[in-house]
């Protein structure tokens, strides 16, 4: 019964090292580029897009070349976000590597 109640209270300090790793994820600041750094996106952890940056160059480009560029900054940043998260929550779970995608079940 012991070995149930230590596997219990274990469970309950993971699941609080894991919430308390998730509120950090969401303070994440990244900042995705395109184009050599014509094109500069930051990010949150929580995927909002809080600035845009474009370099003057870029707006004698055509329309789609500039939307392109800021769709890859945009990407570039969503997957920085990503594997930072991945970083802290995989820290939280003592290093146990997540698989993506995957949801806490408590």
């Amino acid at each position: 019964m012991n070995d149930l109640n230590d596997l219990m209270v274990k469970a309950q300090e993971l699941k609080g090292k894991f919430e308390e790793s998730q509120k950090n994820a969401e303070n994440v600041q990244v900042t995705g580029e395109s184009g050599g750094g014509l094109v500069k996106v930051r990010m949150n952890g929580k995927y909002q897009v809080e600035r845009v940056g474009l370099e003057k160059s870029v707006l004698t480009e055509e329309l789609t070349v500039v939307e392109d560029l800021i769709a890859a900054a945009v990407n570039s940043a969503s997957g920085k976000v990503e594997q930072e998260k991945k970083e802290l929550l995989g820290n939280a779970m003592g290093g146990i590597n997540l698989p993506d995608g995957f949801k806490f079940p408590f």
